[in-house]
């Protein structure tokens, strides 16, 4: 095993350690256990929906209306470059902007 997976399992198990330290927490996980043991498909389907939904909120704020209402570039693939950081994107962006000024 890697000193990186190591790392991760010790900060996980310490994670869950100290959630799990407070009684409602713990009886929460325990109420979720036994939903899920009564009956697994329904859990899994109510699970599974619960983050479709999720998915669905979030992809919705990256809808392209979503980043032109943000004061970023109309195409794009200039939005993606500006917001990963590419220099020649972030040039472009600006000269626009003073261009608009």
């Amino acid at each position: 095993m890697s000193k990186l997976s190591k790392v991760i399992g010790v900060a996980g198990v310490a994670a869950t350690a100290a959630y799990l330290s407070k009684k409602e927490n713990r009886e929460k996980v325990k109420n979720e256990f036994d939903k899920a043991k009564q009956n697994p498909q329904k859990y899994y389907s109510d699970v599974s929906s619960k983050a479709k939904q999720q998915i669905e909120k979030i992809q919705s704020k990256l809808d392209p209306k979503y980043k032109k209402n943000l004061g970023k570039p109309t195409d794009l693939e200039e939005s993606d470059m500006v917001e990963e950081g590419a220099l020649t994107s972030v040039q472009y962006y600006n000269e626009l902007q003073e261009k608009k000024k």
